[in-house]
Formats: structure tokens, C-alpha cells, sequence
């Protein structure tokens, strides 16, 4: 065991939280995903460089939206779960229908309750913390999708808005892996279990607690399911991973400081080089600033690259003069298709002087509550 793991586990013991080699993912306080994709900025991958400047999912072409009707078990423990539903030969044509996205105590399953800061559970003495046994419904999901044969060759994710609390998830019969957090996405990379060409068998295991519920204990309604958009889609194997960018400015308010972070991946057993262009666009159309680096990426290697640039004379975001730019950036195969990305950026300055909040230099008020 690693010093770092030592730690964690001498802190539970002391929380009062157990922690057991045989605990399942959702019971376990050092478990919060298994082969789930790192957590990276919202941004969607675009062939088209226009469809990129639009923006939104529904846009890009590689995207089956997997929403609608899919096929629904429920029981209310998960001592009473099915346990073989995922395999691609169960038959599931008796179960019934339900709409995804959407929470099952809204569609006639369990229970919706509104609570302020008690756990639903809170017959059950949380000290030390664990995940009710007698009452935690347990939601089965299922639906195929075809995977068109021109994917073949391409990196596929599986993409969950939201599902509350946690849940595992097949496809094909084969366990892809598991995640929890209610209100954050998931992604999966599930390349190696497509059929292509084929209907391919996508089944969901959904709790509705777990032990990531002691952390979203909160005044609003309590509710459970797949609770956000889900979808399939695909990318190149060498592709943009994540990227960060600050719109900040100088220290005349004049010109804006641009810091670009970003991170490409090769999913490829082979070296493979690319080329990586970044573009500034104001509202009306006018690239402002224009780059293009290449790198060389190891097999099955991730690499980041850090910018930093001045903007002359670019214009100011505030409250009331809302300035966007767009932000393109385009990654470049050996093969000569370009994958594009985007997002909006705005420069502003925020400081605190003299006990005044200031914005570009500029006292501000905050009006409202709860701010």
C-alpha cells in the first residue's frame, strides 16, 4: 500500500468510515469511477470548421443522441436486482418502457421526496456512513443503438450528462466500468466493445444512493435516474483531450493577456504527429490572432501544451458590454482531416482594492441575495 493510500485509509478510520476490500464500488468512500474518462472542459469535436463556430452537440457529425425510450426494471433494494440483465441474450421485451432523460419517482417508480437537510434515509444511523440496504432502489436500463461501419477506426465515448446517484454500465455484455457523482457527466470509452455496423446492447445498473449521497444532501427534491442527455460519439484516435483558456488583461486595461492550456491524446499503439492550430475570432468574423504548433505523440501518451499571448487593443467583457471571442482550435492528422473545437472568451480584469471590488479597473455593486 502507498503512503498516500495509508493516509486516506488511517482519515476514514478515523471519520468513522469503513472501509472492506469486499464493499462495492457505490459502498466504497475511496471509489468514485472505474475506467471512466478523465473530467474535462464542455466543448464538442467538429469536422467542419463552421459547424465549430455554431457550437452545440446536435451539430457535430460523428453524434447519435441516445435519448427516448428505453427499456425499464425496477426493484427496491439491491438485494432484489436482477443480476444478469446486461447480458446481449436477456430478454428484456416484457419490462417496461421509460423516457431517458428523466427521473423514475416522476414516471410512477419509487418515490419523490422533497427535503431540506435530512438524508432521505435518515432512519438509518449514518455513523459510521453507509449506504441503506432495505431502501435503495436499484434501476435497470436498457436499449441497443447501431454503430455505423464508417466509425470503424474512430474512438467511441459513451457520454451520461447526470445519473443519480451511481451506476455501472455494459455494452455488449462486457462491464465498461462505473461512476458516481449525480450532477456531473460521465464518459466512457467503449472503442473496444463495439460491434460496428451491428445493434449494439447499451445496459445501465442505476442506484439510487450511494456513498457519494452524504455529499449531496441539500434543500431541493430528491429524485433518481438518468437525468440528463445521453449520447454516442465519436472521435480520432489521436484527438484534443481537454484545454483551458483565461481571457485576462494588462495592467492599463488596454490589451488582453490570453493563457491557452491544453492536452492532446494518442490513443494509437504508434507514434503519431499532429498538428495543433489555435484562432481568435471577433464577432464579426475577423481573425484577431493565429498560431499553429506540431508535435509528435508517443503511442498511448498524453501531451499538454502551454501558450500565453497578448491581444492588442482587444475589447473589454462587462456586465454590460458583454464582449465574446471565439476560440477555435484544430487538431491535424498525418492523414490531412482536420477535428475542430471551440469556445467562447471574454477579457476582463477582477481585483479587490482598497476594499472595493473592481472590474477593468472599475468599481462595481453585486445586488441580490444569496451573492
Amino acid at each position: 500500500m502507498k503512503i498516500s493510500q495509508l493516509l486516506i485509509y488511517v482519515v476514514l478510520c478515523m471519520l468513522g468510515i469503513s472501509v472492506s476490500a469486499q464493499q462495492k464500488e457505490y459502498e466504497n468512500p475511496r471509489v468514485t469511477g472505474v475506467n471512466r474518462e478523465d473530467g474535462r472542459a464542455t466543448f464538442w469535436y467538429y469536422s467542419d470548421k463552421n459547424e465549430a463556430l455554431k457550437g452545440g452537440y446536435e451539430n457535430t457529425p460523428d453524434n447519435i443522441l441516445l435519448n427516448g425510450k428505453w427499456k425499464f426494471h425496477f426493484c427496491e433494494k439491491p438485494a432484489e436486482r436482477l443480476t444478469e440483465f446486461y447480458q446481449t441474450g436477456y430478454d428484456v421485451s416484457a419490462w417496461d418502457d421509460i423516457d431517458v432523460p428523466g427521473s423514475w419517482p416522476l414516471q410512477g417508480y419509487d418515490k419523490p421526496l422533497y427535503m431540506n437537510h435530512p438524508y432521505e434515509f435518515n432512519y438509518v444511523d449514518p455513523y459510521p456512513y453507509r449506504v441503506p440496504a432495505e431502501w435503495n432502489p436499484v434501476g435497470a436500463f436498457r436499449r441497443t443503438v447501431r454503430v455505423p461501419s464508417e466509425w470503424k477506426g474512430k474512438r467511441i465515448v459513451l457520454h451520461f450528462g447526470a445519473v443519480k446517484s451511481a451506476f455501472y454500465v455494459w455494452v455488449n455484455g462486457q462491464k465498461v466500468g462505473y461512476s458516481q457523482d449525480s450532477k456531473m457527466q460521465a464518459e466512457f470509452d467503449v472503442t473496444p466493445y463495439i460491434q460496428y455496423g451491428k445493434e449494439n446492447v447499451i445496459a445501465l445498473e442505476v442506484y439510487r444512493f450511494s456513498i457519494g449521497s452524504y455529499l449531496e444532501c441539500q434543500d431541493f427534491w430528491r429524485l433518481a435516474g438518468i437525468k440528463r442527455d445521453v449520447w454516442l460519439y465519436a472521435t480520432s484516435p489521436v484527438f484534443l483531450k481537454d484545454f483551458f483558456v483565461i481571457g485576462d488583461l494588462d495592467k492599463q486595461y488596454k490589451d488582453g493577456l490570453l493563457e491557452l492550456s491544453c492536452t492532446l491524446k494518442n490513443t494509437l499503439t504508434r507514434k503519431a504527429p499532429v498538428s495543433i492550430s489555435f484562432s481568435l475570432i471577433d464577432k464579426d468574423d475577423k481573425t484577431v490572432w493565429a498560431e499553429k504548433r506540431t508535435v509528435v505523440l508517443s503511442g498511448r501518451k498524453e501531451q499538454s501544451l502551454n501558450l500565453k499571448k497578448v491581444i492588442g487593443g482587444c475589447e473589454r467583457w462587462t456586465a454590460e458590454t458583454p464582449y465574446l471571442y471565439t476560440l477555435l482550435v484544430g487538431v491535424e492528422e498525418v492523414d490531412g482531416k482536420t477535428t475542430y473545437s471551440s469556445c467562447k472568451v471574454g477579457f476582463r480584469k477582477v481585483e479587490v482594492k482598497n476594499a472595493q471590488l473592481l472590474v477593468n479597473g472599475l468599481p462595481i455593486y453585486i445586488k441580490g441575495v444569496n451573492r
